[in-house]
C-alpha cells in the first residue's frame, strides 16, 4: 500500500510548475483554433 502512495506524492510537487506550462500550451491551441475558425468563417463568406 505504501508504494502504490509514492506515486501520487511524487506527482505533487511537479504539478505547480506543469500548470503553468498547460496554461501556456491552453493559450496556443485556443489562438489555433480561433484562427482556423477565422479561416473557414472566411471560406464560407466568399
Amino acid at each position: 500500500l505504501d508504494k502504490s502512495e509514492e506515486p501520487e506524492e511524487s506527482k505533487k510537487p511537479k504539478e505547480p510548475e506543469n500548470f503553468e506550462e498547460l496554461k501556456e500550451i491552453n493559450k496556443l491551441t485556443v489562438q489555433i483554433i480561433s484562427q482556423k475558425r477565422l479561416h473557414v468563417n472566411l471560406q464560407k463568406r466568399f
